[in-house]
């Protein structure tokens, strides 16, 4: 069902809120000096008929049909906010006059709140319009437009593992039974499926190393430390073996690795205690209620990566975890706090507050979380 909205703009260059007393009425009345004369604009937003990605081939896609009634030349950009059905989270994209965006940024959208399969979805958009008119702002806005849509598949993104003296049980065992003990699993970056991503507390001095392959010593990623540095170990290289990677600064690092290409590579960030970093003592998803374990047992380490092996799920269960963490430590003892963070999407994504959680598939599942990233991954058995 196609919805109409019709609003009057915000004149941006004035601070004036003066409400529209019609359709198409100038909403204002010139209060004297060197404002500019008043200029008649509105704007409108429709649906669009259903759009399935899996069949388009162009670089962009209509995903509404705007109106824009104004007397004068003007230009148009749109930001469109994006909601899952539900609308607990959503996306921000641009579009243009035609109300077109790029085919990419909507097919990224849906996979951050959806995730990867090809599956119908409603999807509610609020589009704000930025409308120039002889070099004065305006801006206007149209909320709820319904799109109705089909991704394409995306195909998941290859398990690498990282082990190192300081993650999972700091053993350094590449081997099949080692895994997601010794070897623990990175993560997908759910805003860009070429990029695998980890996240962890690393001592000054730690070493780890990134394996694209269960059991093959002869092929990883090492060398330089945080800052860079980092080159392939591959079997038909000869000379000496590459180093691990060595920490430098002790701290907490996202190591970043893109493998869309046939020689990887590797970035790092810090993560600074200002961002939200918390230590959390236990953590289970909601539903079913399965608590999960640490993964990082290694002494001196500092745990955020939580496992749960043999995870039967249903199209019940529920995207979402419940963590406690010490809140504060004063004279009347220790206040602990509890946080709830749903998914956005399976197999992979990232939780946030204020999310209900995406539904799963059926199924045996290896679930990892990390928790300084909110990143999960759900490794079908």
């Amino acid at each position: 069902m196609n919805r109409k909205i019709s609003i009057a703009l915000l004149l941006a260059a004035i601070a004036l809120t003066t409400a529209c007393s019609g359709k198409y009425e100038e909403w204002y009345e010139p209060q004297g000096g060197d404002r500019p004369q008043p200029v008649s604009v509105a704007f409108d937003a429709d649906s669009v008929s259903s759009i399935d990605l899996r069949v388009l081939t162009g670089d962009t896609v209509r995903i509404f049909r705007p109106t824009i009634v104004c007397e004068k030349p003007y230009t148009v950009t749109y930001s469109v906010n994006i909601f899952n059905a539900n609308r607990s989270d959503s996306v921000t994209i641009k579009a243009w006059n035609g109300g077109r965006a790029l085919r990419a940024d909507v097919q990224q959208a849906l996979m951050v709140l959806y995730g990867p399969n090809a599956v119908e979805h409603v999807s509610p958009m609020d589009i704000t319009a930025n409308i120039l008119v002889e070099g004065t702002a305006y801006r206007g806005h149209a909320d709820s437009i319904p799109l109705t849509i089909t991704p394409r598949e995306q195909q998941l993104p290859p398990v690498w593992y990282v082990m190192g003296s300081h993650i999972g049980d700091g053993s350094w065992n590449n081997t099949a039974e080692a895994l997601y003990s010794s070897l623990i699993p990175m993560y997908a970056n759910p805003l860009n499926y070429s990029e695998l991503v980890y996240a962890g507390y690393f001592p000054a001095g730690s070493q780890l190393r990134i394996v694209p392959e269960v059991g093959n010593n002869d092929y990883y990623i090492g060398g330089g430390d945080e800052t860079g540095g980092q080159s392939v170990q591959n079997e038909d290289i000869e000379g000496d073996p590459i180093d691990n990677i060595v920490i430098s600064h002790a701290g907490c690092y996202r190591v970043i690795v893109n493998v869309s290409k046939a020689d990887p590579s590797v970035r790092w960030e810090r993560i600074e205690q200002a961002d939200g970093i918390r230590v959390y003592n236990s953590m289970a998803l909601t539903h079913p209620a399965i608590a999960l374990a640490p993964a990082t047992t290694a002494a001196g380490s500092q745990n955020h990566d939580w496992k749960v092996s043999a995870l039967t799920l249903d199209e019940e269960s529920r995207v979402a975890f419940s963590g406690t963490y010490v809140a504060a430590v004063d004279s009347t003892g220790t206040t602990t706090a509890t946080v709830t963070l749903g998914g956005n999407a399976f197999p992979v994504g990232r939780a946030s507050a204020g999310t209900e959680g995406s539904s799963t598939a059926s199924g045996s599942y290896t679930l990892m979380y990390n928790d300084l990233v909110g990143t999960y991954r759900f490794i079908k058995q």
